[in-house]
């Protein structure tokens, strides 16, 4: 055991503002879980439930209201095709603002704790909720295929990089045992939502005729589902952590 102390008093990112008589490690935990799970979370080990399991219906309904909103982008995409919306594009243009989007998600994740260390998780989530309005809104404006990919394209993609980033440290803070649980439970707010969002996209092209209104109001939507549930995740902060939330 006490080899396990000792790496952990080496670890100056984790241990540089703590002396390590401030450090408890529940020792019996240690020991029945040792090889399971990184031993820094040994410090102080997260509840496994309490306000986490509020902080997973958060994060659930943050999926729906943004990865799941996208998953209707087929919809935009078939009425984009058939109505020649920007007159020249061709369907391969039309689909690779798909692909800017997925790609700048999945890229911007990791330099978003850059994000996270210097603002902590509400200031970082707001940017990204404040961008992905900016690229609805002004993508229910665009009359130029450069305008669509700016905002249907990069600024959505950069905003679900940014809310996915900062949604990434919720759910570890709050479980150990029982993360891959959370965790699957927060992944299905993504398929529902691109379930509920295809028909309502769907429906609001039907009744307004065009692809614009249906982009401000899944805008206004994902923006005000986005902000509450955010206000009401807490990050559970370690003893080892120098994270502010």
């Amino acid at each position: 055991m006490g080899k396990k102390k000792t790496d952990l008093e080496e670890n100056d990112f984790y241990m540089k503002d703590l002396k390590p008589e401030e450090i408890t490690v529940d020792k019996s935990k240690v020991e029945e879980l040792n090889g399971v799970f990184n031993e820094n979370d040994y410090i102080d080990i997260p509840p496994d439930g309490g306000y986490g399991w509020l902080c997973c219906a958060c994060v659930t309904i943050m999926n729906f209201a943004t990865w799941g909103v996208n998953c209707g982008f087929g919809i935009f995409l078939s009425f984009y095709l058939e109505n020649d919306v920007f007159p020249g594009a061709t369907p391969t243009d039309y689909a690779l603002v798909g692909g800017i989007l997925a790609f700048l998600t999945l890229a911007l994740i990791p330099y978003t704790s850059i994000l996270l260390l210097k603002f902590g998780y509400k200031v970082t989530a707001s940017i990204g909720i404040l961008i992905q309005l900016a690229g609805y809104l002004g993508a229910s404006f665009a009359t130029t295929l450069v305008q669509f990919y700016i905002t249907q394209g990069v600024l959505i993609g950069i905003s679900y990089g940014i809310i996915f980033g900062a949604n990434s440290i919720v759910l570890p803070s709050w479980f150990l045992r029982k993360r891959a649980l959370a965790n699957g439970i927060s992944h299905f707010g993504i398929g529902l939502g691109g379930v509920v969002f295809t028909l309502i996209i769907n429906k609001l092209i039907i009744e307004t005729g065009d692809q614009k209104w249906a982009l401000r109001i899944i805008g206004i939507i994902s923006f005000v589902i986005c902000t509450v549930t955010m206000f009401l995740v807490k990050i559970r902060i370690p003893q080892n952590s120098q994270f502010k939330d």
